[in-house]
């Protein structure tokens, strides 16, 4: 859905409200738009083993796929697709 994705991506920057987002996207809980948004953290990463830099790439990919769909936004589900990029 490109509506709901570019809306996603500019949610945080500029206000974009939750009703607009759910009429885009088609649910109640949009996919996230911000690593704020996401249900895992720094920490969760670095409890599988990983360090510096590399965690950031790491929540950032996670970001993009939970964005598109292609994982939940649920930490179990994150979790699990992060041990793809280790």
């Amino acid at each position: 859905k490109p509506k709901c994705l570019l809306l996603i991506r500019f949610r945080a920057g500029y206000g974009i409200p939750s009703d607009l987002l759910e009429a885009a996207c088609g649910e109640a809980d949009p996919p996230p738009g911000t690593l704020a948004e996401l249900n895992v953290g720094g920490r969760e990463i670095a409890a599988l083993g990983v360090s510096g830099p590399r965690i950031g790439e790491i929540l950032n990919a996670l970001l993009a796929l939970a964005a598109e769909g292609t994982v939940k936004n649920e930490p179990a589900a994150l979790l699990e697709a992060a041990k793809r990029f280790l």
